[in-house]
C-alpha cells in the first residue's frame, strides 16, 4: 500500500505522531496531505520546503474538512489511505475535590463535548468522506484510526477514553462493512508517548508517576508508533484490529 503510487491522508499530520509519519513515507509515496489546526506547526513545515500538501482545519468542523478532503482527492484522483491521528486530550476527573479549598470541581460539559467533537466525530467525518472516495474509484484502501491503550478506562480521563473506546469499536465495525469494497480497518493503539499532548496535559508528577509504572521505563517514541502504523497499512491481512503499542503497560 505505502508506494509510489499511493496518495495517503494524515489528520492530525502536524505534530507527534502524524508528523513522524508523514516526515517517514514521504518519500516512499505519491503524495501526503496533511490535515491539522496548528498553523504554528503548519507554517513551520511549509517554511521546510516539504511536498506535502497542508490543511489549516479543525477536524470536528464538518465542512471545513470535507472541502480540505475534497482537494485532496481532486488533485490526486484517488485517496489510498486515511490515517485518523487528529485527537485532544483534556486531563480532569469527572469530580475532583480541591486540597486547599475543599471545594468540589466537574468535568465541564464543554470539555466533554470538545473532545468527543474532535476525536470521535472528527473521526467519523473524515473516515464517511474517504471511504466513500475510495467505493466511488474501487481503490481498495485501508484506514488506520490512532486509539489509546486509555480506551480500557484512565483516570481523569473520561472523554478522551470513551473517544478511543468508541474508535475501537467503529474500527471492527467499518472493518466488516468496508471489507465488502475492499477497504481494510484498523486501529493503533498507543501506550505514554512522547509527543506535546500528554506532555503538555499533565503535571511532571503524573508523567513521572506514568514513566515508572511503564515496564520499560520509558515513553514510546512517536517513530515507534509510526512504525506500527506503516504495519498496518502495509500488511494485507492485518484487519479490525487494534494494535497496542505500550511498552508492557497495562491500565
Amino acid at each position: 500500500m505505502i508506494d509510489k503510487n499511493s496518495n495517503i491522508l494524515i489528520t492530525g499530520g502536524a505534530g507527534g505522531i502524524g508528523y513522524e509519519l508523514a516526515r517517514t513515507i514521504n518519500d516512499k509515496v505519491r503524495s501526503v496531505g496533511i490535515i491539522d489546526n496548528n498553523s504554528e506547526k503548519l507554517n513551520k513545515i511549509n517554511d521546510s520546503n516539504s511536498n506535502f500538501t497542508l490543511y489549516d482545519v479543525d477536524i470536528s468542523n464538518y465542512d471545513n474538512l470535507k472541502n480540505a478532503i475534497d482537494d485532496f482527492y481532486i488533485k490526486n484522483g484517488k485517496i489510498d489511505c486515511l490515517v485518523n491521528c487528529a485527537a485532544i486530550l483534556v486531563d480532569k476527573p469527572l469530580i475532583s475535590i480541591s486540597t486547599e479549598t475543599k471545594s468540589l470541581s466537574r468535568l465541564s460539559i464543554e470539555s466533554w463535548d470538545k473532545v468527543i467533537k474532535t476525536n470521535l466525530y472528527g473521526t467519523y467525518y473524515a473516515s464517511i468522506e474517504v471511504a466513500e472516495k475510495m467505493i466511488r474509484t474501487r481503490t481498495k484502501g485501508v484506514i488506520i484510526n490512532v486509539g489509546s491503550i486509555s480506551s480500557a478506562g484512565n483516570i481523569g480521563q473520561s472523554s478522551y477514553a470513551a473517544s478511543k473506546g468508541a474508535i475501537n469499536a467503529l474500527t471492527v465495525t467499518w472493518a466488516q462493512e468496508l471489507s465488502n469494497f475492499g477497504i481494510r480497518v484498523n486501529t493503533v493503539a498507543p501506550g505514554m508517548t512522547s509527543t506535546d499532548m500528554p506532555l503538555s496535559a499533565m503535571s511532571s508528577d503524573h508523567l513521572h508517576q506514568w514513566k515508572n509504572k511503564i515496564p520499560l521505563k520509558r515513553f514510546a517514541k512517536p517513530s515507534e508508533i509510526a512504525d506500527a502504523i506503516i504495519f498496518c497499512i502495509n500488511n494485507e491481512y492485518m484487519n479490525g484490529r487494534v494494535l497496542e503499542i505500550d511498552g508492557g503497560l497495562r491500565m
